[in-house]
């Protein structure tokens, strides 16, 4: 945004100005495009990717997904509470 300021300031302002205010944007939508249409899980979120991973190793194993209705629940955990405070023995 400062390249545009000072090209709209300016009396007589270059050309290349002009190119390096536009370039960010040009190759972050480029790259966006590019990726898009080519190679598109690098713009998917990693907890997507990791999750299509698992469901992809639990169908080439030939096993089949795992109904949540099964799954019995894990047994809650004892917690044992810190003292709190501590004195030294020395």
């Amino acid at each position: 945004m400062p390249c545009l300021v000072v090209y709209g300031l300016k009396e007589n302002p270059s050309g290349w100005l002009l190119v390096f205010a536009v370039a960010p944007e040009a190759t972050a939508i480029l790259g966006f495009l590019f990726f898009m249409l080519f190679d598109r899980p690098y713009l998917q979120s990693e907890s997507f990717q990791i999750r299509k991973m698992e469901l992809e190793m639990i169908e080439e194993k030939g096993k089949p997904a795992i109904d949540p209705a099964s799954v019995r629940p894990l047994p809650p955990i004892d917690v044992v509470a810190l003292p709190e405070h501590i004195e030294d023995s020395e």
